[in-house]
C-alpha cells in the first residue's frame, strides 16, 4: 500500500511533468497550492507561471524557490 506522501508527491510530479512538456513553469509550487479532491491531488494556482524560461523571473514565493532562481 502506498503512503499518502508518496501518492501526493507522485501525482504532483505527474502534474508538473504535464505542464513542463507544454513549456510552462509553475513558479509557485508549495503546500498551499496542492488540493485534494475525490482522493486525487491536484496542482493549482497558476497565477505565477512562465511560458518562456529565458525571461527574467520576478514572481513566485521566495520561501519555496530554488536557490539557483533566487541567485
Amino acid at each position: 500500500m502506498c503512503s499518502i506522501a508518496f501518492l501526493c508527491s507522485s501525482q504532483i510530479a505527474k502534474a508538473l511533468e504535464f505542464v513542463h512538456e507544454r513549456g510552462i513553469a509553475h513558479l509557485d509550487v508549495k503546500p498551499d497550492n496542492i488540493y485534494l479532491k475525490n482522493g486525487v491531488y491536484k496542482l493549482g494556482d497558476f497565477g505565477c507561471d512562465l511560458l518562456d524560461a529565458s525571461l527574467p523571473i520576478d514572481e513566485g514565493d521566495a520561501r519555496y524557490m530554488p536557490q539557483e532562481i533566487l541567485n
